[in-house]
């Protein structure tokens, strides 16, 4: 809890009154009987001789000039430190009033501020407003009152009928706050309820918050500043690829997962919602699903999301219900009628929800988040209560196999055991696993020492974006709306027609498998894959694209967002049918020793060398522009980086060679 938020617990009037007797003789350590006079003048002269090493001499002291910034109708409000009255009064006993009697020296104050204002240094006719002309109006009816009236019968030093008198409260055009000092305690809310309900009769407690400062909010509601404005600059001008500073800033002290933290980014950042005329309505937004072995950091990158996103909410599968989810029907203690109360997915409107456990949720209740992710809705009808609530939120959800761990000797759909209609609705689905790999298991070992004994991650190539700094970036992102130019939608659509050719091949050869299995060890399997391709992932490249191209702070989509898209769907569905492949498959007997030596790198430059070799015999050609060779392997799964590395590789065997400045390759 911030302090700003234990101060409106702490100090604010709890149950019915003033508090004027919070600080009577009968009060806790020993504060004793104030006098209200004396306090008022400690008030009074703290206002006015206050000074600070940081004020501006040119300006004057800063609660003076707070004054004269009131009388100037410039100000409405002034904000008074606890710190400040510390370091003047050198007396902790009237901080501790102020912090027991909030209410009543908020009055204090006030009443200090108005009896201190100086004269307005400024015209201020043009400032006036209905209470002047309210004002002014009840002047000049008293003074007609008191001329028509008998001199004779008024008396000496009498005064206007209290009806005709405005409150000193109503008068004022100022409010003051009270600052909580920096050593306050946070007080949680359920402490501070208990303590008052038991101090009387008082039935109904409330909190009178005096300063509430919001510090994560809504992207649409973030105020600029120079600072927020020049770190973003920076980061535009100084960073050469934004993408991957932006992706590795997210939980930098989780070790890997360079894709899974890219398409965080892009979640945190998300497409653009789409109206049509008729009604109809294409999410923006995106759903990413991990699903793996225990260990690998699922949890943590789910809280962290949850943390950086101006409005996250975590919760867990276990410990959710449908109801707990969507929307619930109850009954109301005081009216006792029937109220709709929002879920966690209704909360986390405009945001994203965390569903952490994702394996551990009944199916009934599975089944309730459907319609939220696609249509972003959720829909009532219960109790005589039939109405429709927004839940415009992106889902991050968090899953174990149904064993426990990923069985290699089981397909992908067997161990994940989550219905089709389910995992269609993600647009990214990672599978991480916990395999035995020497090297990137000292890598691993090393980052996390590193992490718990100086509590910060290893120092990077580059200086980690704070989280402020890319909620503002990401507040910036998302005003733009980009759009699909024509020229790209052909690639698209082809790109889609390939990855869904190369899906129903894999799942002609696992229904192989699996009749291979039935037969060897009779066990039947699953009858449909898990990693189908729908139209659904083709919105999903879609809303890639424009999440990628909103992180250029562009209009348009290019055609390297594109690729990058299609390269982490294809990235995504290859954790899933590749890990057979790494790992011995269902009937290839290695048991996954292939590839544990060396690691993926090796195994992806020869799939990277048959690419290109096929990518050449189709054509005809031994000479290939690099240009047309790296749409080509992003659309396989692979990185600019992979192809280098494969190519730097054959040149060492003399079998490519590079030519015209590395802007052709030749297959030899």
């Amino acid at each position: 809890m911030s302090s700003s938020q234990s101060f409106s617990q702490t100090f604010g009037g709890v149950g019915g009154g003033d508090g004027a007797g919070a600080d009577t003789a009968g009060g806790s350590g020993g504060v004793g009987m104030s006098n209200y006079a004396e306090e008022k003048a400690k008030c009074a002269a703290f206002l006015l001789n206050f000074t600070s090493n940081l004020d501006d001499p040119a300006l004057g002291p800063k609660y003076t000039r707070m004054l004269q910034e009131v009388a100037n109708r410039e100000r409405t409000s002034i904000p008074i430190s606890l710190d400040d009255v510390q370091i003047f009064e050198h007396d902790e006993v009237f901080v501790t009033r102020i912090v027991r009697n909030a209410r009543r020296y908020i009055a204090l104050f006030s009443d200090a501020v108005e009896e201190n204002l100086p004269p307005p240094t400024r015209d201020i006719s043009d400032s006036q407003d209905v209470l002047d002309v309210l004002r002014m109006s009840r002047a000049q009816e008293l003074a007609q009152q008191r001329q028509s009236e008998d001199p004779s019968n008024q008396s000496e030093g009498q005064t206007p009928n209290s009806a005709n008198i405005f409150p000193p409260a109503l008068m004022r055009r100022f409010e003051v706050h009270l600052i909580p000092g920096v050593k306050l305690k946070a007080v949680p809310i359920r402490e501070v309820k208990a303590a008052k309900m038991q101090m009387g009769l008082v039935t109904e407690t409330y909190l009178e918050a005096t300063d509430v400062v919001n510090h994560k909010k809504r992207y649409s509601a973030m105020e600029s500043s120079e600072a927020m404005e020049s770190a973003v600059l920076r980061l535009q001008e100084g960073s050469a690829n934004v993408y991957e500073v932006l992706s590795q800033s997210l939980a930098p002290e989780i070790y890997g997962h360079e894709d899974v933290k890219k398409a965080l980014l892009l979640l945190l950042i998300g497409g653009v919602t789409k109206r049509m005329d008729e009604g109809m309505r294409l999410r923006g937004d995106l759903n990413v699903l991990l699903m793996g072995d225990p260990g690998v950091a699922k949890s943590q990158l789910l809280k962290h999301i949850a943390t950086v996103a101006p409005r996250g909410v975590y919760t867990t599968g276990k410990g959710s219900s449908g109801v707990g989810l969507t929307a619930a029907v109850v009954r109301d203690t005081t009216t006792k009628e029937m109220t709709l109360e929002g879920g966690a997915l209704v909360l986390a409107d405009m945001g994203i929800c965390c569903i952490d456990e994702f394996d551990k949720m009944e199916e009934g209740d599975r089944t309730a988040i459907h319609e939220v992710m696609e249509q972003q809705t959720v829909s009532i009808a219960k109790a005589g209560i039939t109405t429709t609530l927004n839940a415009r939120t992106s889902v991050l959800a968090a899953a174990n196999p149904i064993f426990g761990r990923y069985n290699k000797k089981l397909s992908a759909s067997q161990n994940i055991n989550l219905p089709n209609a389910l995992l269609s609705r993600f647009d990214l689905l990672f599978l991480l696993l916990d395999i035995a790999n020497y090297e990137k298991d000292e890598a691993l070992a090393r980052h996390v020492t590193y992490v718990h004994r100086f509590s910060r991650n290893p120092d990077m190539k580059f200086e980690p974006v704070r989280p402020e700094v890319l909620r503002y970036f990401i507040a910036i992102a998302k005003q733009y709306q980009p759009n699909i130019p024509e020229h790209l939608c052909g690639y698209i659509v082809e790109a889609y027609v390939t990855l869904r050719q190369q899906d129903a091949n894999e799942h002609a050869r696992e229904r192989q498998q699996q009749q291979f299995r039935q037969k060897q060890y009779g066990d039947g399997g699953a009858n449909d894959a898990q990693t189908a391709m729908t139209a659904r992932q083709l919105l999903s490249i879609l809303r890639l694209s424009q999440a990628l191209a909103r992180l250029r702070f562009s209009t348009e989509v290019i055609h390297q967002d594109v690729d990058e898209a299609i390269r982490l769907v294809y990235v995504s569905k290859a954790s899933l049918t590749e890990q057979d492949d790494a790992n011995g498959g269902g009937n290839s007997g290695k048991a996954g020793t292939g590839n544990r030596g060396r690691g993926r790198s090796t195994d992806a430059t020869s799939r990277i060398y048959r690419l290109l070799l096929e990518f050449a015999t189709d054509r005809g050609l031994k000479v290939l522009p690099m240009s047309d060779l790296e749409p080509v392997v992003l659309r396989k799964g692979f990185t600019t980086q992979q192809l280098h590395a494969c190519i730097e590789f054959y040149q060492e065997l003399e079998v490519m060679q590079l030519a015209a400045n590395g802007t052709r390759v030749t297959i030899i």
